[in-house]
């Protein structure tokens, strides 16, 4: 990302939704080990204003998670590479404002089209996307 003025490496790691519950609702950044659409829940419930959320690859959020992107209102930088997002779930992402910057590499169920139509809808927004 451009610009992009984080270090992953200094974010907070959690692993369950009992540490997410633990930080600080004025966290910055997260790393999530195994985020799913419960642990995304937690974390825009618990951390409104969180910037950057990355996860470690091995994510389960799906499309019915994505509904909880609502709940953010100052994120910058998404990690949901290899999540099970699919085109249906662009849409939610596309409606998170304050974001700049999403990998959604290697999701299967994304598609060139659905690609193209988030980048239609969102210009601004850089995407990352991948395809095995």
């Amino acid at each position: 990302m451009e610009g992009r003025s984080f270090d992953p490496s200094s974010f907070v790691r959690v692993r369950t939704i009992a540490e997410i519950q633990n930080l600080s609702a004025d966290t910055d950044g997260v790393f999530v080990f195994e985020l799913n659409d419960e642990k995304l829940s937690a974390i825009a419930q618990h951390m409104p204003k969180l910037r950057h959320l990355v996860a470690d690859g091995n994510t389960g959020v799906t499309d019915a998670g994505l509904v909880h992107l609502e709940g953010f209102s100052a994120l910058e930088s998404l990690d949901l590479e290899w999540s099970k997002v699919t085109d249906a779930g662009l849409s939610n992402i596309a409606a998170v404002q304050s974001l700049r910057w999403v990998d959604l590499g290697f999701c299967k169920g994304i598609t060139e089209q659905g690609a193209s139509e988030l980048q239609r809808i969102r210009p601004e927004l850089e995407a990352i996307f991948g395809w095995i």
